[in-house]
């Protein structure tokens, strides 16, 4: 070889070299246990350039997962000949990278097999396929996972009879899943889908659909939905939910729009009547309440007028036997008159129609109130109404005043009627906002099995219980006072060791209350005037009840038989205190009360108290009676003590 060629030869090496270092190659050659790598492939795995390495050193840079694959190729050229080329991975300071490598057997003179190998970096190859291969891995998932879920809407779709549309109104195309079409029993064009009103929508519905759909399109994109029936082509009618979205481009027109049309025939069936349910209840406690008034009405205008004689008849001499024959119909009467007045509160509990009405009012003169209605009846029976009030309950509170008494009544009266011996006790502690009401007595007591039926309506415990008048409905109403107060209410009770109800109320303090005269027994009645009195009364028996009530009092009473005539004596005469009847023929007694209400007016009069004596007593005609202009309102039958408190009450500024 020339020296020209030589350099020329040695110009190609050093090319080649410098091509094979900037593409990453690198060369080695195996000869028996012997590995004689490149100078490239020396620094890629940091070893000492231009001297052999150890073969078994060598095959510790080829990652562990490599090892068979790559040993078995290397057994296979040296055995067969020919040449292969195999992915692996190779380990440096750098960590693990991919090499695709190329082996050649070359056989020598001597017999013996030389591996000459061609490695290149494919690091950033075998991430990109990877990648690739991740994605592709990805993408199936995701097809599969797609049509998994599709699958699942396609079963949930009809198992709850829904269907769902979409509109496309710039392409002008229509698409439904099948659900949809058999929902609606039939197929539709995309003109048959954006004409609203539907084909489907039964002619009832066709205002109110189109009506909504217009009012939600005011803006550029609206979600709705609504109950609809359709009309199936066989003529069956179903209820329907629309959930319905439409969005709008930018000029205001529809773009596109989607639905779900789900089957609630079932379930708003269910609801219909169960509000026609409702609907005809509150009709029948609507007509039971109108009844019960009615007959409320009916009956104690007579029985005013009963009680009232029987009361009269007490002054007179009578027999012994004649005595306990009164007293027997006087105590009948008034069991009667506390059953209407029971059925009225029934009534409007159960049509939820009674109301609280919140007021500030001394909580020990309302007890003491509750306890002087009952020392009668309890002094009958020898026994003795025990008041027993906390500090810190001592003072004025806030709540219905009203619902309170009748609570505390209920419960007293109860302890009163069944007490044979010994006394009844009130007592009462504050804790917080809450007010503690304990009534224990000493009297027949309740049995277990029974504890809980007593505050049933038209229930009383049994045996223990019989030859007590009374129709089981007071602790009924009381429990649904205490609930209606937002209170609670139980029982401690002991067959012949007597019973303690416990009633807890939200009764907050407040600093001061209205003044409210404590009421004195007849016997120690503060002296009063004698007053002229107006009486509106149609009913020539409660004329003479009324007379009678006032005749040993002084009071000078003057009648008017209808509400004409109550107002022509008002505004010729000069009256302290107005009886006003409410049903009257002609001029009813509230016509009669505005009429007066007028007059002081129109004469500058000074109001006279008017108050309503009438035998309607819900809280509704007592409204209307304040609502007319009267003071007071005072139901029928009527006792001498309760006319005689009213007077007091609404006349105690008369001189």
């Amino acid at each position: 070889m020339s020296k020209q060629d030589a350099v020329v030869r040695d110009w190609d090496v050093q090319r080649i070299v410098t091509l094979m270092r900037a593409a990453g190659l690198g060369t080695f050659s195996i000869d028996g246990d012997q590995v004689y790598p490149s100078d490239s492939v020396c620094r890629h795995f940091g070893l000492p350039e231009g001297q052999p390495v150890d073969r078994a050193v060598f095959r510790g840079f080829v990652h562990p997962d490599d090892h068979d694959h790559v040993h078995a190729a290397t057994e296979r050229l040296i055995r067969e000949g020919g040449s292969d080329t195999v992915d692996l991975r190779v380990g440096d300071a750098n960590g693990w990278r991919w090499t695709r490598t190329t082996v050649v057997a070359e056989t020598q003179g001597d017999g013996r097999v030389v591996l000459h190998g061609l490695e290149q970096d494919v690091t950033e190859l075998a991430k990109a396929r990877d990648a690739a291969l991740m994605a592709e891995q990805r993408v199936r998932g995701l097809m599969e996972e797609s049509r998994v879920s599709a699958r699942r809407l396609k079963l949930a779709l009809g198992v709850a009879q829904a269907g769902v549309f979409e509109i496309d109104f710039e392409r002008r195309r229509f698409w439904c899943s099948p659900e949809f079409n058999l929902l609606v029993g039939r197929r539709m064009t995309f003109e048959e889908a954006s004409a609203v009103p539907w084909a489907f929508l039964h002619p009832d519905d066709v205002p109110g659909v189109v009506g909504a759909i217009e009012q939600w399109g005011s803006g550029s994109m609206f979600n709705h939905s609504l109950d609809l029936r359709i009309v199936r082509p066989d003529g069956e009618v179903r209820w329907t939910r629309l959930y319905y979205e439409a969005r709008r481009n930018a000029r205001g027109a529809l773009r596109r729009s989607v639905g779900l049309l789900i089957d609630v025939d079932q379930r708003k069936r269910g609801e219909l009547a169960l509000a026609e349910a409702e609907r005809a209840a509150n009709a029948a406690n609507e007509t039971k309440s109108r009844f019960l008034a009615s007959m409320s009405h009916e009956i104690r205008t007579p029985m005013n007028g009963v009680l009232g004689v029987m009361h009269l008849l007490r002054a007179e001499p009578l027999s012994d036997g004649g005595r306990r024959m009164l007293d027997e119909a006087l105590q009948c009467g008034h069991m009667l008159s506390e059953l209407i007045n029971d059925l009225l509160d029934l009534s409007k509990i159960e049509a939820g129609k009674l109301k609280l009405n919140l007021s500030e009012f001394s909580l020990p003169q309302l007890l003491a109130d509750q306890r002087e209605l009952l020392l009668w009846r309890a002094d009958q029976k020898g026994l003795s109404i025990t008041l027993r009030i906390a500090a810190g309950a001592d003072g004025a509170v806030r709540g219905d005043r009203k619902r309170l008494a009748q609570i505390l009544l209920n419960l007293l009266g109860n302890a009163v009627k069944f007490t044979a011996a010994g006394g009844v006790t009130l007592e009462v502690e504050r804790e917080g906002e809450e007010l503690h009401f304990k009534v224990a007595d000493t009297g027949i007591g309740i049995g277990p099995d029974e504890l809980e039926r007593i505050f049933l309506p038209f229930i009383q415990a049994d045996d223990a219980t019989r030859g007590h008048h009374g129709t089981g409905l007071g602790l009924s109403i009381t429990k649904s006072l205490v609930e209606l107060m937002d209170g609670r209410l139980r029982v401690e009770s002991e067959l012949g060791r007597g019973s303690v109800f416990h009633v807890t109320l939200r009764l907050p303090a407040c600093s001061a209350a209205p003044d409210v005269p404590i009421e004195l027994p007849a016997a120690a009645e503060a002296p009063m005037r004698p007053l002229a009195i107006l009486l509106a009364e149609d009913n020539e028996v409660n004329v003479i009840v009324v007379d009678a009530l006032l005749s040993e009092t002084g009071h000078r009473l003057e009648v008017a038989d209808s509400g004409e005539r109550a107002v022509e004596k008002f505004a010729s005469g000069a009256y302290d205190l107005v009886l006003m009847d409410v049903e009257m023929p002609g001029m009813g007694g509230l016509a009669a009360t505005r009429a007066i209400r007028d007059i002081e007016l129109r004469e500058r009069r000074r109001p006279t108290p008017v108050l309503a004596l009438t035998a309607n007593a819900f809280e509704s005609d007592e409204r209307l009676s304040l609502e007319a202009g009267c003071n007071g309102h005072l139901t029928k039958p009527i006792s001498r003590e309760r006319l005689m408190q009213a007077i007091r009450e609404f006349c105690r500024t008369i001189a």
